[in-house]
């Protein structure tokens, strides 16, 4: 799991604790909480659906329990699909050729590989679709969960297991951020977990008020 790095790397410490690893991009307020159907592996069971441009109409659209359905942020109204401060855009992803070959032909409407030159992908794009597409767009994963610019509009699971909740995350050794975000736009990522867990109980509250009217 994250976070460990060979000794004398830069300033890096090769093993934080982990009351000292912090994330950003995201905060308790963009989550969306779900309890996967028992069966299969068994791996699922309570998860977290990352923010990211969803088509609420197909019938593969995933929903859950938002954080602040229960009015706690009083009337606030929940955050866009594409918050930049919420989205978590990830450090990179790993897929088979066959899984790209899959969503390439089946589950990215204008497909995954470049170029992107039809007009129905919102224009034409300069230099076969890549001119825009920065390197968040590729490593970040835009191209996968975002619905907009060649994204694939698919939904990012963070399994909220303590055992596997931490394997979600990469140590960004660049260690950079400090300097180019803001202070609110960073969290404990322990501290983020905590807060995730307080979402689940009250989803599960929820659940056991709608089971019993």
């Amino acid at each position: 799991p994250c976070c460990h790095v060979p000794e004398n790397l830069g300033k890096m410490p090769p093993s934080p604790k982990p009351d000292e690893i912090m994330i950003w991009e995201t905060a308790v307020k963009g989550t969306v909480v779900r309890q996967m159907p028992k069966g299969g592996t068994g791996l699922l069971d309570w998860v977290m659906l990352q923010p990211g441009k969803k088509d609420r109409g197909s019938q593969y659209w995933t929903g859950g329990y938002w954080a602040g359905r229960d009015h706690a942020w009083g009337k606030e109204q929940r955050p866009g699909f594409g918050d930049p401060t919420l989205i978590a855009q990830q450090g990179g992803w790993m897929l088979t050729r066959e899984q790209l070959i899959e969503i390439h032909n089946n589950h990215c409407d204008h497909g995954f590989f470049p170029p992107f030159e039809s007009r129905d992908h919102g224009g034409d794009y300069n230099q076969d679709g890549l001119t825009l597409n920065n390197v968040e767009f590729w490593s970040g994963g835009y191209s996968i969960f975002s619905g907009t610019r060649a994204g694939c509009n698919m939904q990012r699971v963070i399994n909220l297991h303590p055992d596997h909740f931490s394997k979600h995350f990469l140590y960004h050794t660049a260690n950079n951020k400090q300097k180019t975000l803001a202070n609110f736009r960073y969290l404990k990522a322990n501290n983020f977990f905590g807060q995730i867990n307080t979402v689940v109980k009250a989803a599960k509250r929820r659940m056991t008020i709608e089971l019993s009217d």
